[in-house]
């Protein structure tokens, strides 16, 4: 950023990413649509969890004209933009859906939408519905209001989007060729290969109350013995939120980044395998990297939305655990 004296003519500003995955979905869209032109990313805590690899985000920083406003930090300079550009020099992009955001709603006219993962895919009853489960009658409440209001101002907006699927849930190959294109301009870390691996790919679903830890710890071990039936090393790749403590007695990978880099990276080789119950590095997996992914065909209280599950079904395969 700010490689030379000279005010640019255009600006990105993408508002509140929350996750590494929603990172790299903007680099997507930024060398597919955007390369080279001045961006700010201002970054927002998960569950009041800060997320984030500093060495990756300098790295991004070194290699991309992106600037990261980290949670915490002053917010200041995206107002100063506001003042200094009007409202169609700069481009704006969110997650999911137009945020109720006063800066957007009265200064923004292009709109670009990129997806946080599988959720992105669910319907708004389906959204309305987990918010109810995960956190409570308001929040559903909250959640009810807002997509009623972002219903009203949405004819503002010239509204454009940027996803691993396109309508039709058949595969956006721009996306999957700009991902690739990340990876190349990123580079990768040198590791030495890791035998054949079954890896779980954890998700918190005690802490949300999907299943009980008791039946969590169960699902784990049933997975873990059909790993070394499989003659396969068995890892967990645990969720930020996650604790070390919930895997005792299990092999837990210490790389403090998304999985989908351990496979560009080569840690893990194709004939390594990913599984997890509803997680959506089984998708890019399959379909960036060609790596064999399983979702887990496993009764709990979390209910796929019908879209969610084609796509499981379509570009993962299904495991039974009472196999």
């Amino acid at each position: 950023m700010g490689k030379c004296n000279k005010k640019p003519e255009k600006m990105i500003i993408a508002y509140n990413l929350s996750s590494i995955y929603q990172i790299y979905n903007f680099l997507c869209l930024y060398v597919n649509k955007y390369d080279n032109m001045p961006a700010y990313i201002k970054l927002s805590s998960y569950w009041d969890v800060d997320v984030f690899n500093g060495e990756l985000l300098e790295q991004i920083e070194n290699t991309f004209n992106i600037l990261f406003i980290r949670p915490g930090e002053y917010s200041g300079k995206i107002n100063d933009i506001l003042l200094e550009y009007s409202s169609s020099d700069i481009y704006f992009v969110t997650v999911n859906d137009i945020p109720l955001s006063s800066s957007i709603i009265k200064n923004g006219s292009k709109v670009t939408i990129i997806e946080d993962g599988i959720g992105y895919y669910a319907s708004k009853r389906t959204k309305i519905a987990r918010h109810y489960n995960e956190r409570g009658f308001k929040a559903a409440c909250r959640e009810f209001t807002k997509q009623m209001i972002i219903k009203l101002i949405r004819k503002k907006f010239t509204l454009d989007k940027f996803t691993l699927f396109k309508d039709d849930l058949t595969p956006n190959s721009n996306f999957i060729s700009a991902w690739l294109e990340v990876d190349a301009r990123l580079g990768r870390k040198k590791y030495d290969v890791i035998n054949p691996s079954l890896i779980y790919c954890s998700q918190p679903l005690s802490e949300l109350g999907f299943v009980s830890p008791e039946v969590e710890s169960r699902l784990i071990d049933v997975i873990f013995n059909k790993a070394l039936l499989n003659n396969k090393k068995f890892w967990i790749k645990k969720h930020p939120v996650e604790a070390n403590e919930k895997f005792s007695g299990h092999d837990v990978i210490r790389e403090n980044c998304n999985i989908e880099f351990l496979f560009r990276d080569k840690m893990f080789g194709k004939d390594s395998e990913v599984v997890s119950l509803c997680s959506t590095c089984l998708l890019t997996l399959s379909l960036v990297y060609d790596i064999k992914t399983f979702y887990l065909d496993v009764k709990t209280n979390f209910k796929l939305d019908p879209k969610q599950k084609f796509l499981f079904e379509t570009y993962s395969k299904a495991l039974n655990i009472d196999d």
